[in-house]
């Protein structure tokens, strides 16, 4: 399972690495807003790794590295490697692949579809992602970014602290 960690602890570690922000973090990233008006923070404590002691602040987005595998299951049930609990996600609500140095994502077998950028997609179709790209899964609303624009995210985040 993929560790998340809100956006603070990156954008403090941004602010120690500076430039070897992207070389710590060669990896494409999954974002996660949840907030109270998307009705998807409520389980936002549960995707954190047993053993986390840092509460869960809302309004801090959640940050998954994609790294470790060229395949990564994302849902709910306890043996994705993307655990996002939350209403209308399913136990392995979609797949992501890594192929030649880019990710796609493909909707599970069990669900109607993800939205990727306001477009559906079907259980066995896999679609490109794109560094900024919204991914829709169930009720829960991802950011797709690649480790520049990653970095790039977490420098405006840590200009602020």
């Amino acid at each position: 399972m993929l560790k998340a960690q809100p956006l603070t602890t990156y954008a403090r570690q941004h602010l120690l690495l500076k430039s070897g922000f992207v070389a710590k973090h060669p990896h494409a990233w999954l974002v996660w807003l949840a907030t109270e008006a998307q009705g998807d923070a409520s389980g936002a404590a549960d995707t954190w790794v047993p053993g986390q002691t840092a509460p869960i602040a809302v309004g801090d987005p959640l940050c998954f590295e994609l790294a470790g595998a060229p395949r990564l299951r994302l849902g709910s049930g306890n043996d994705c490697e993307v655990k996002v609990v939350a209403p209308g996600v399913a136990p392995e609500h979609c797949v992501l692949t890594q192929e030649g140095g880019s990710w796609h994502v493909a909707a599970g077998e069990s669900v109607p579809s993800v939205m990727v950028s306001g477009n559906p997609v079907s259980a066995g179709i896999a679609v490109a992602l794109s560094s900024g790209d919204q991914l829709v899964v169930g009720g829960v609303r991802l950011s797709f970014l690649t480790a520049q624009g990653f970095a790039s995210r977490v420098a405006q985040a840590a200009a602020k602290l």
